[in-house]
């Protein structure tokens, strides 16, 4: 059971690390340029305060701080990097650790918002946890047959756990194991596989004054997702993949009576999530894909449920009375009048962000849905949900009203229709194959589609889908032009084709190969020099390079293509290489492209490739130069767009929100 002294452990203040937490939460902890984030966040962990009150949330873009009083944010700690991987408390609520997809530990001190200590994990580190006495926590490699401790004030590695005998996963057979601490810190649970297929696993117990091993269960057939200690620390309560729960008692090595089996209970797969009350009852969350439900394991007795519509991604159980769930996030808490309280703002909103004409409203896809937001405002204005049908793409027409286009749920029968009326304007069959790219043309309502066989679809509301062939491997990106009458499209084996949309026929292929005129090479300097040593010095014929995106510019002139290294701009009249921009270290991968409005610049977005935030850059077209960067969000940004009259830019991140820049102090729009 827990001391008295960790009872009387409260969190009374929690550092806000410059926030002003009463102004709008869509400004805090901007990056520089920034002026609204739309969106919180995919999240990643979830931790409770040891006395219940605050929840912790590990996102993308950093961690959020909710009372759950008000159910309010009211802190964003760590957003200088963001890409939280893992978060957990100290039992005393005094240090939140930190762990994050840099593979970086660090250690803050929860009443002034600073950061204690810090230690960069080796190669192959995994899951971490921590201890409850507030001196270690661990970490273990990639196969979990290795369990490191670690000092949690110097960051130092003080100890090894090796497992005998020590597995190698085959690939594709990773999946993260489970370690779990005593309440007292005097134990270590954790699982590990037993074959490198890693079907079945079974568990260690360590005691973690002499680091040695006292248990070892191996009575598993399968691989166990979920562990708990008991107050006392003589049990241990272990979830498995089958969605059954048992209890051991660790110092006899035997089972205790209290079990619970719910595979007969949910139709689809089950996760089940135990935790001990501060009295020592044990019960247990168990979820699906509908409902979650909370057991009191040894009377068998459902205590609750709420509804969940997803798998749980991420979870934290405290003390059997407060369960927090992703995705989407929920919050129970036992006597509550509110059940199962989604936190919104958590879902990933950056798909396809598209400008209203009048440029005062922002919308982007959510998975199936659609969410608009007040560009003056900065904020969330609406949901568009339809109960039959599923959207894909939000766009405007030339008069300004609102159009969708999606499918009919659980069909292939494609639909394009106004939102504000809800009138059909066109339906068509989806090819009976997986569809990986897409576009639409708001300017002729045409809509296309590219699969995995290199086959790109077009349908432009009248006439039954046209096949565009010539492709040979899957498509990677797809682009209309301004009027809509011509077609780009891209695939896997670096082909790149310009198609007349009325007729169906192709018209041009783009050059994709790194052999051309030299002159037509600019950019950043090393890229430059290597690239012409190695046109010099390399006799062997050039080949197609992969180009993953393709957008025409409004003025018509210019198509441009984001490849590995460089961005290409072709002439739109010629489909001759006009220039070909190298780019520097940190943001060779530029597959988020899109133009200005008047045509003179072009905006690209880079996946991550190593930096602290992935840059945004600039580009004037007519002569390649970079005329400015942003330093945006903390990993992939994969959609651009600008407001009509080009003085906002919205990028849409894997990190699943949206920045809004405003760019009047680097345009000449």
């Amino acid at each position: 059971m827990y001391s008295e002294d960790f009872m009387k452990n409260q969190i009374l203040h929690i550092s806000t690390q410059g926030v002003d937490i009463d102004t709008n939460v869509n400004t805090w902890a901007l990056p520089e340029g920034a002026i609204a984030r739309f969106g919180k966040g995919e999240v990643k962990d979830l931790a409770f305060s040891p006395d219940g009150k605050y929840l912790a949330v590990g996102t993308w873009v950093g961690v959020w701080w909710y009372d759950l009083s008000t159910w309010s944010p009211i802190a964003l700690w760590e957003t200088e990097r963001g890409a939280i991987a893992k978060i957990a408390f100290s039992p005393n609520g005094k240090r939140l650790f930190i762990f994050n997809g840099d593979k970086i530990i660090k250690v803050y001190d929860v009443p002034t918002g600073d950061c204690v200590s810090q230690v960069k994990l080796p190669y192959g580190t995994s899951l971490v946890d921590f201890s409850a006495i507030n001196q270690h926590f661990t970490t273990s490699d990639m196969n979990f047959s290795v369990v490191y401790v670690w000092c949690a004030d110097t960051c130092e590695k003080i100890a090894e756990l090796s497992i005998e005998p020590e597995i190698t996963l085959e690939k594709r057979r990773y999946k993260v194991r489970p370690l779990c601490f005593s309440p007292d810190g005097q134990r270590l649970a954790h699982a590990t596989p037993v074959d490198t297929k890693g079907t079945a696993d079974f568990i260690s117990v360590w005691d973690m004054n002499t680091f040695e091993p006292i248990a070892s269960i191996r009575d598993y057939t399968t691989q166990i997702d979920t562990l708990a200690f008991s107050p006392c620390g003589k049990f241990l309560a272990v979830g498995d993949a089958s969605g059954t729960l048992k209890e051991w008692d660790i110092i006899n090595g035997s089972l205790t009576d209290n079990q619970i089996e719910t595979s007969s209970d949910y139709p689809d797969r089950i996760q089940i999530i135990p935790s001990y009350t501060t009295s020592g009852q044990l019960r247990a969350a168990c979820g699906s894909s509908s409902k979650i439900a909370v057991w009191n394991v040894e009377d068998s007795e459902k205590i609750d449920a709420f509804e969940y519509g997803w798998y749980i991604r991420s979870y934290n159980f405290l003390n059997g009375t407060h369960l927090a769930v992703r995705d989407p996030l929920k919050v129970w808490i036992e006597n509550s009048s509110d059940r199962g309280v989604r936190l919104l703002g958590h879902s990933s909103i950056s798909v396809l962000p598209t400008f209203s004409p009048d440029g005062k409203t922002l919308v982007s896809e959510d998975g199936g849905s659609a969410m608009c937001w007040d560009i003056s405002e900065k904020k969330w204005q609406r949901r568009i949900y339809d109960k039959k049908r599923s959207i894909s793409q939000v766009y405007f027409s030339p008069e300004g009203s609102m159009h969708a286009r999606g499918n009919v749920w659980n069909t292939n029968t494609g639909i394009v229709w106004n939102v504000e009326t809800d009138e059909v304007l066109a339906t068509f069959t989806e090819p009976d194959t997986r569809l990986i790219a897409s576009a639409s043309a708001p300017t002729t309502g045409a809509c296309a589609f590219g699969d995995l066989e290199g086959n790109c679809y077009v349908f432009d509301g009248k006439e039954p889908l046209k096949i565009l062939s010539g492709h040979t491997g899957a498509i990677q990106s797809i682009a209309f032009s301004a009027d809509g009458e011509q077609l780009a499209c891209t695939s896997e084996e670096g082909s790149a084709y310009v198609w007349d949309v009325a007729s169906g026929q192709q018209v041009a292929t783009l050059s994709t190969t790194w052999r051309i005129d030299t002159n037509l090479y600019i950019g950043d300097a090393n890229q430059l020099q290597r690239r012409l040593k190695i046109l010099k010095n390399t006799s062997r014929p050039s080949t197609p390079g992969r180009v993953k995106t393709i957008v025409f510019s409004p003025s018509r002139d210019v198509i441009a293509g984001g490849k590995s290294l460089e961005i290409r701009l072709w002439d739109a009249a010629t489909h001759e290489v006009r220039l070909a921009i190298l780019l520097p270290t940190g943001c060779t991968q530029p597959y988020a492209l899109a133009f200005t409005p008047c045509g003179r610049y072009l905006a690209s977005g880079s996946w991550w490739d190593g930096t602290e935030k992935v840059s945004i850059r600039l580009w004037d077209v007519a002569n390649g130069e970079n005329v400015a960067t942003l330093w945006s969000h903390s990993t992939d940004v994969e959609y651009l767009a600008f407001s009509p009259d080009g003085t906002l830019l919205a990028s849409g991140s894997f990190d699943g929100t949206i920045l809004l820049w405003d760019l009047k102090p680097y345009l000449n729009t």
